[in-house]
């Protein structure tokens, strides 16, 4: 029997020792940390710029101020999200338009975009959930037509592709996410890419470089590396799941920021610290998302065959980056009980839909693909810590719960 943590953070002990005590690596870089970790982004993911920023959130805040909207003005958006993104634009005393995804992916239904645009519409703001990109061609000539700004929401997306290209290479801003749940975990942080001169140069003079590091992140950051080590977990947060299955979901819980304060006081730039962690992590990424996929790529062959199990579904000239795994399933609470009692720890959705945040929005009804797939999915574990004999065992335990499922509906 194995015991295995629902999402691993994706760091390796060479790294944390590394980015602490600055093993060897002052010497491989020609410039400062941040300036260094910007270029060698700029030149993984095919972008023009880079700005380092503290998060991601960060990072869409200080691009929505960039863009110089005005009361009343409109941003598109998938209605299966990450709640402070609908909450932010509001925030900013604009509103959201919601559309609702393509059935059987966790993402924007494209064809359904042209209808919400209106005379107020000012973005396109794609959101590539679960480590699934858009079909982002489409996007930009929507956009392009219309003239609008395209947000690349990529926190999720870090090394995924369409076509060949990398996510966020397409919009006018890519937003990332270095946080300790990202497939480049920085110890916090995120990054802003861009491509317009003008833009640049004025994202700079907001940006400021932080000071040091978050000893909060880095606390965080290492909590969640080591209780989720597969040496580990076993014997200190399995055992707490098992006695109450929803105590992994508290201990990651976000809390939503319904104020403008957090984004205000907020230093903006990443920190030295950060962006050293960072390059460590450019050199692993490459080896980090072959395992991922070749798990998960094992996960969609067996699955496809299974009545009341249904994968996630991407793009057909896309490459996923994987970040988390997701089944659509019949009777999700059965799944949870019994694969907690296996010894497989997953997760139910954390995302929001529109009627999650009606009171706050006012905008409710109409997105019944969002609903479904937020209703009726599950994470299945797909780190790159974990071998084929833990994606052999995880598919034999699903397997038989459908059998049980089915006989039980």
């Amino acid at each position: 029997m194995y015991f295995i943590a629902r999402n691993n953070v994706k760091l390796s002990m060479a790294t944390i020792a590394r980015t602490f005590f600055d093993r060897g690596l002052k010497k491989e870089i020609r410039g400062n940390y941040i300036q260094e970790f910007q270029r060698r982004f700029t030149e993984y993911t095919g972008a023009k710029y880079a700005v380092g920023v503290s998060s991601a959130r960060i990072g869409l805040y200080v691009v929505l101020k960039l863009l110089r909207l005005h009361d009343g003005d409109e941003v598109i958006m998938s209605a299966y999200n990450f709640s402070p993104v609908p909450l932010l634009v509001k925030l900013l005393k604009c509103n959201p338009v919601f559309v609702d995804i393509k059935k059987g992916t966790p993402n924007i239904d494209v064809e359904k975009i042209e209808s919400a645009i209106g005379p107020k519409t000012k973005i396109i703001l794609i959101s590539h959930m679960c480590g699934y990109l858009v079909d982002m061609e489409k996007i930009m000539k929507l956009a392009h037509g219309h003239k609008l700004s395209v947000i690349e929401d990529c926190a999720h997306a870090l090394g995924a592709t369409y076509k060949g290209k990398m996510a966020g290479s397409f919009g006018d801003f890519g937003i990332y996410s270095f946080g300790y749940g990202k497939m480049m975990p920085c110890f916090g942080g995120g990054m802003v890419t861009l491509r317009d001169e003008r833009y640049y140069a004025q994202l700079l003079q907001l940006i400021h470089s932080a000071c040091g590091f978050s000893l909060k992140k880095c606390m965080t950051t290492l909590f969640f590396y080591f209780f989720s080590h597969k040496y580990i977990f076993p014997w200190t947060v399995y055992p707490f799941m098992r006695l109450n299955p929803g105590f992994g979901d508290r201990a990651i819980q976000e809390k939503d920021s319904y104020s403008l304060e957090p984004y205000l006081k907020n230093k903006y730039g990443i920190s030295a610290f950060q962006a050293k962690a960072g390059i460590l992590q450019l050199k692993n990424i490459a080896v980090t998302l072959q395992s991922v996929r070749r798990n998960s790529e094992v996960l969609n062959a067996r699955f496809e065959s299974l009545s009341d199990v249904n994968i996630t579904i991407e793009e057909k000239e896309g490459r996923a980056a994987y970040l988390y795994y997701r089944l659509m399933v019949k009777n999700r609470e059965y799944y949870r009980k019994i694969l907690l009692r296996e010894g497989i720890d997953m997760k139910i959705d954390s995302m929001c839909t529109p009627s999650d945040l009606h009171l706050f929005l006012r905008q409710d009804g109409g997105f019944q693909n969002s609903e479904d797939f937020k209703n009726n999915n599950i994470e299945i574990p797909n780190g790159p810590s974990l071998s084929l004999k833990h994606m052999e065992y995880i598919v034999s335990r699903i397997s038989r719960i459908s059998v049980m499922n089915n006989k039980k509906i």
